[in-house]
């Protein structure tokens, strides 16, 4: 019961951040992207890329990865947590460029937590984990203004698709459990 409550009181928290934020320099930018991607993976509120990207967004990803609309995305994302579903992104450094009157660029390097015990379109679940060594990446998400709201309008995400795709395939790349 405490970690449910701890995890509404962070949620709460975050959806504060988001509401209240007004991107006005670039740490409230930082803000911002890491609320909105705290939301996102740890929470599950995929619903948000439809707030909070723009309607024709771009993502590149690792290895020719590219998707170019929400729906994109959102199928790409629910795919990820289906196949983890206690995943966790946990941000380790981030800083902007940037300002309010043009774009923020916010980078961020994080790693993700979880164990593959859903299935994916790789197979059913080989019980690999995710952690700080095997999942490190760099994102960059780029903010601009359309209309009255900030939305993101790019992210180039640089991490490895390949060895998520073989943490999903076989069982020898992990000892089955988390360390």
């Amino acid at each position: 019961m405490v970690i449910a409550e701890e995890m509404a009181q962070e949620r709460i928290a975050l959806e504060q951040a988001i509401a209240t934020t007004k991107l006005e320099d670039k740490a409230a930018a930082v803000c911002f992207v890491e609320s909105l991607i705290k939301l996102i993976w740890n929470h599950k509120m995929v619903g948000l890329i439809h707030t909070f990207y723009d309607h024709k967004p771009l993502f590149k990803g690792a290895n020719g990865l590219k998707l170019v609309s929400q729906d994109e995305i959102v199928i790409e994302t629910l795919e990820m947590l289906a196949a983890f579903p206690n995943l966790r992104m946990n941000i380790t450094e981030s800083f902007a460029s940037g300002d309010k009157n043009s774009e923020f660029k916010v980078y961020l390097r994080s790693y993700c937590d979880g164990q593959n015990q859903g299935p994916s379109r790789f197979g059913p679940p080989t019980n690999n984990v995710l952690n700080e060594k095997n999942s490190l990446g760099q994102s960059v998400y780029i903010l601009k203004k359309i209309g009255k709201n900030w939305k993101i309008k790019t992210e180039y995400s640089l991490r490895s698709q390949l060895t998520i795709e073989k943490l999903l395939t076989t069982n020898h790349l992990s000892t089955n459990h988390k360390g």
